[in-house]
């Protein structure tokens, strides 16, 4: 019968305890220590000599992080050593489905942060586990509902990797395009297309290497305003520099009469740059191609490129790793931030190809970003599909029928 039950009966828990000596590397006799990061896919791990005074775990089981900023964060785990941090949840595998009990404990994982406790680093109490309620219907409909929400979570993942995919190929195309080793149709240049040049070596010909104010009708600082809370004008900040792109979220606004407005108004295709902030935000910049009237603010130099050139070009040149580096070079550090001035930014050195060129390099790069806008649009509209899922299934507002052979089979 399906009923929603607290959890304390039917769990125990195993927490992990610090190994003597971790290693950085692999090597015969050492397993994988489980951190937070290494489960999450976002860290290497550390390897540790297993032992009978460190807890081992197969890869599937349920882990809690128990201490730490993050702590009640929900993992399921890999192979190796559980983590000091960590906590593995042992719990009834003859009332609960393991897959299922996991995804019901990643649904209350929002109140096991919320329930943390700790005046230093946070931790999570065994008393608020147990508290926890689930929905228990008969393990064969848990094991559909979890195969739904797996289904989800393969889609998800899938998604992911082919983002990642088609992000290391946007940063390859980037590279090889705005060096010119690369035309725009795909094929590489051959020896006899390129020039030598004494300075900067090899360069296509058709090319040059010159200033970048050669490519620029104006170079701007913003405007130095106090936001106010009911003002007519949206001012850009470095915050609003996202992925290349200046976005209207979130905003601030400010009162200008016309003539302020019209000097400080930004138009398409504008590039705005940052220039203070810490050594590795400084430099950051974004091509503004928003509709409605928006002025931007005095952390930021306006870089208009001229009507012989292409703005998308030089915004994802400066973007790229090289343009990033000549960029930070011309930054003078401070004890808190580094700064950038106009005149550096003008004398910065830049490839510029011939108009025609610059555009088919911009149109090439943009493909692939519009490729990953529209994955990226898809792992947001899954995880909200799942999330609501969850919160349907996993509560018994949406019952899911257990096929009848299904029945028949667990059973006999």
């Amino acid at each position: 019968m399906a009923e929603v039950v607290s959890i304390k009966k039917f769990i125990g828990f195993e927490k992990g305890k610090a190994p003597k000596e971790t290693f950085d590397f692999h090597a015969d006799g050492l397993v994988p220590y489980l951190s937070p990061e290494y489960l999450r896919g976002t860290g290497n791990p550390l390897y540790v000599k297993p032992s009978n005074k460190l807890a081992s775990i197969d890869e599937g089981e349920l882990i809690i992080l128990w201490d730490g900023s993050n702590a009640g964060e929900v993992f399921v785990s890999k192979k190796g050593i559980l983590g000091s941090t960590m906590t593995k949840i042992i719990f009834d595998e003859n009332e609960f489905d393991k897959s299922y009990f996991g995804y019901a404990l990643k649904y209350n994982e929002y109140f096991l942060k919320a329930k943390t406790a700790g005046s230093g680093i946070p931790h999570v109490d065994k008393g608020i586990v147990k508290k926890i309620e689930v929905f228990k219907p008969e393990k064969s409909e848990q094991r559909i509902i979890a195969s739904i929400l797996s289904k989800v979570d393969e889609t998800i993942a899938a998604t992911k990797k082919s983002i990642a995919k088609a992000e290391r190929l946007k940063k390859a195309l980037m590279q090889n395009l705005l060096t010119g080793k690369l035309k725009p149709n795909g094929t590489w240049r051959k020896k006899d297309e390129f020039y030598k040049d004494e300075k900067f070596g090899n360069v296509p010909k058709g090319w040059k290497y010159d200033r970048l104010e050669t490519v620029l009708s104006n170079c701007q600082y913003g405007i130095n305003a106090t936001s106010v809370e009911d003002g007519k004008f949206p001012m850009l900040r470095m915050n609003n520099i996202i992925g290349g792109k200046m976005v209207n979220q979130p905003m601030v606004y400010i009162d200008l009469d016309k003539k302020l407005f019209e000097k400080y108004k930004v138009n398409s295709g504008d590039i705005l740059f940052n220039r203070t902030n810490s050594m590795d935000l400084v430099g950051k910049l974004g091509i503004f191609k928003l509709e409605g009237n928006y002025v931007f603010a005095s952390y930021l130099i306006r870089l208009t490129v001229n009507q012989n050139n292409i703005p998308e070009y030089f915004n994802y040149y400066l973007n790229s790793y090289e343009g990033q580096c000549k960029l930070r070079s011309k930054a003078t550090p401070s004890v808190s931030q580094a700064n950038i001035n106009a005149g550096n930014v003008k004398r910065l050195i830049v490839p510029i190809p011939p108009k025609d060129e610059q555009l088919l390099i911009s149109n090439r790069i943009e493909a692939i970003e519009t490729v990953l806008t529209s994955k990226q649009i898809k792992i947001k509209k899954l995880e909200q599909l799942k999330k609501a899922l969850m919160q349907n299934l996993l509560t018994g507002k949406v019952r899911v029928k257990v096929p009848k052979e299904q029945l028949l089979t667990e059973i006999w």
